[in-house]
């Protein structure tokens, strides 16, 4: 093995240093048949302005799936599901013609990451984006591909293997408090909780977490209902919004409704709800139940749900960035 004490030095003569030289254009049967089982690092170097890109390859004369071979297949080079790389670019723009591909050396398959190092270290390769062997530090998408990666996969199809070792991930998957918390405060309602003297004890991130602090049984949306008549629960008040001393007092207290009980009467009755819409109050209108306003914003808006919208019924929050949703006592 050669080392040079720099990139001048090698390239005064490079030709004679190198252990093959190839044109990447006419001797594509020549390099998979004297590279076929041979590991080691190759350049690709472009004659019209001296930069390169170094690689490594397990085998370099692997003509199906080797590292090397496939930047001589034209496929490669215009597959757009791929994400074009800088060597790509290159090859494209100028042409094989105006390149020549040399094996720097041959080296066994355990020393590849050290020797590509050694020689991504010395020619500071302008073709490679990473500048560590076998890394992806410092490599950083275009918003293009980033826009990509975040959409649709239409070209991606799981196998039977995959989708199994999914399911069996999302079942046994375990959340940490951090991680739901996260989750709460992004899709949650903040959940206030005041004494009888109207004093703020404590805040919760949702509906969830209120429940596990004070064992509360009842369904999530039976609790929101209570929560936005102003009811209490053994003696504390909990409010989606922050309330002063002027919205609670003991008197306001003793005209509230009876506390929880852990379940509602009349369950079945549907209740009227009134919809305002922020945007324009012509659309606003009170209907005889949650189905008839859900299909009512449908149609104004081109979708809704009705569950979904169950979770926004008297908590002053947007559904859709413009309807309050309120239910109306008969």
């Amino acid at each position: 093995m050669m080392n040079f004490k720099s990139k001048e030095e090698f390239l005064k003569n490079w030709k004679s240093y190198v252990s093959k030289l190839y044109n990447p254009n006419t001797d594509k049967g020549i390099i998979i048949k004297e590279n076929k089982g041979k590991s080691g690092i190759y350049m690709f170097i472009n004659i019209e302005n001296n930069k390169c890109y170094v690689g490594q390859s397990k085998d370099l004369g692997n003509a199906k799936g080797g590292r090397l071979i496939r930047y001589l297949q034209k496929s490669y080079l215009t597959d757009q599901k791929r994400g074009a790389s800088l060597i790509v670019k290159a090859l494209i723009k100028y042409g094989y013609n105006n390149f020549l591909l040399a094996v720097l050396e041959y080296c066994p398959i355990e020393q590849l990451d050290e020797r590509e190092q050694y020689w991504i270290d010395l020619l500071q390769p302008d073709y490679n984006i990473l500048k560590i062997a076998k890394s992806s530090s410092g490599y950083k998408h275009t918003q293009e591909r980033l826009e990509k990666m975040r959409g649709n996969r239409p070209h991606f199809t799981p196998s039977a293997e995959h989708r199994t070792k999914i399911g069996i991930s999302a079942k046994t998957r375990v959340y940490d408090n951090t991680f739901k918390d996260n989750i709460s405060e992004r899709n949650g309602f903040t959940v206030y909780v005041y004494d009888t003297n109207g004093n703020l004890i404590g805040t919760y991130s949702s509906i969830n977490r209120l429940k596990e602090a004070y064992n509360i049984k009842l369904h999530h949306n039976t609790l929101i209902k209570y929560i936005a008549k102003g009811k209490l629960f053994d003696g504390y008040r909990f409010s989606f919004t922050p309330l002063s001393k002027d919205d609670f007092n003991i008197q306001a207290l003793d005209s509230l409704p009876p506390p929880l009980k852990g379940g509602t009467a009349n369950k079945n009755k549907a209740k009227k709800i009134k919809l305002t819409n922020l945007n324009d109050s012509n659309f606003s209108i009170s209907l005889d139940s949650l189905s008839s306003a859900a299909a009512y914003i449908k149609k104004i808006d081109g979708a809704s749900d009705r569950v979904t919208m169950r979770n926004y019924l008297n908590t002053n929050k947007k559904y859709r960035k413009s309807w309050i949703i309120t239910e109306i006592d008969s």
